[in-house]
């Protein structure tokens, strides 16, 4: 794409990219501590990105959870291989959209199957995809939102739990 190459050199992209930090590696904690956080390096910055989402832009009645798969071929303990997709090595994230235009309005990156997910007020006897489902929507309770899933975040729990 030349519009990259006019804006900025292959090397100064890649020493930018090399030296770009998010996060403060002392306060790293190691594998193994409960404190230990996959995503310590890029949080701050998903964080701010979900911030942003929020305050830009309220969306309609109609929002939806989905899952969205992006491609990735380097390193990563929480990659997934799915060989029936085109892109076979992905990093999946949860998110929460609003169904007329697809705005993405919050996300959460999946970390595999030992990632743990404790929202806010959240009952004890909600399933893995019921407190992704709770962590994403829990900022449109009671007001009046309807929410669209697929048959994988319908469980019992959930549905008795309808609060939007």
């Amino acid at each position: 794409m030349p519009v990259f190459s006019a804006a900025m050199a292959r090397h100064r992209y890649k020493s930018i990219m090399c030296f770009m930090h998010f996060n403060n590696n002392t306060l790293y904690h190691p594998r193994g501590d409960p404190e230990f956080d996959q995503l310590h390096k890029i949080q701050p910055f998903v964080n701010h990105l979900n911030q942003k989402f929020a305050d830009v832009y309220t969306p309609q009645q109609n929002i939806c959870v989905d899952e969205s798969l992006i491609n990735f071929s380097g390193r990563l303990a929480f990659k997934q291989f799915l060989p029936s997709k085109h892109a076979r090595y992905v990093v999946k994230m949860y998110k929460t959209c609003e169904r007329a235009t697809v705005y993405t309005y919050k996300f959460r990156i999946y970390e595999g199957k030992d990632s743990h997910a404790e929202p806010h007020r959240c009952p004890d006897y909600m399933g893995s995809s019921g407190k992704i489902v709770w962590e994403l929507v829990s900022s449109f309770f009671h007001m009046g939102y309807h929410l669209y899933v697929y048959n994988f975040y319908s469980n019992v729990p959930l549905d008795t739990c309808a609060i939007l």
